[in-house]
């Protein structure tokens, strides 16, 4: 990946989330991506937006730097220094506030996944064993669902950066996003979370069962 200049690209991937050596499987199919912009020749700076943590802290994972912060401490990186694209997963005022503060330029990519953009009914699943995990679910109704899928609506709609959105699967897209926040996309993309065969090779003997 290299700019119109012919130098690498400089990318910021935003996430809620990331892999480390005592916790492997942290949106590991983000780190998938992030490897395969380095094998494409990009400068990948991963920052893990964890809003408990006030003093932003560093560290290496499979030769990815990755910070951890909150959304003050995410507003001064992007204000400060410079990349040539943001790469955010799932879009929640805390990824995204920043960079609308900051005034980043460039393209801001906006990866549509799963929780962040779904109506509070879509999990049944998880809150239906017992009469309290049923409250639970009503209240987070009121005081997460309601709100993050208007927020994330507005973005859709209002486009407050040059931003273009991924959704991961056509039938996600349009059975369920764009449904539960009440907006049609345009001009935007879809593209599966890639299989690393490095990681899960496929044999002779599943080839053939797909």
């Amino acid at each position: 990946m290299s700019s119109a200049k012919g130098r690498s690209l400089n990318l910021l991937v935003i996430c809620n989330a990331y892999p480390s050596k005592s916790d492997l499987y942290r949106n590991g199919f983000i780190h998938r991506r992030v490897k395969e912009y380095q094998e494409n020749g990009a400068i990948v700076e991963v920052y893990y937006n964890h809003q408990p943590v006030s003093e932003p802290y560093k560290y290496d994972y499979d030769g990815v730097a990755v910070t951890v912060g909150n959304d003050a401490a995410l507003y001064e990186k992007v204000r400060d220094e410079t990349f040539d694209a943001f790469l955010v997963h799932f879009a929640e005022p805390s990824r995204i506030e920043p960079l609308v503060r900051a005034g980043v330029r460039g393209p801001v990519l906006v990866w549509i996944h799963g929780f962040e953009a779904e109506a509070w009914h879509r999990r049944w699943f998880n809150f239906i064993q017992s009469p309290q995990t049923m409250r639970e679910a009503l209240e987070k109704k009121v005081q997460y669902y309601e709100l993050q899928n208007a927020y994330l609506g507005s973005l859709v709609r209002d486009r407050p950066l040059d931003m273009t959105f991924i959704n991961v699967s056509e039938w996600f897209k349009s059975m369920v996003v764009e449904p539960d926040l009440g907006v049609e996309f345009k001009n935007d993309y879809v593209i599966p979370n890639l299989v690393d065969e490095k990681v899960f090779p496929i044999g002779k003997n599943q080839m053939q069962i797909v």
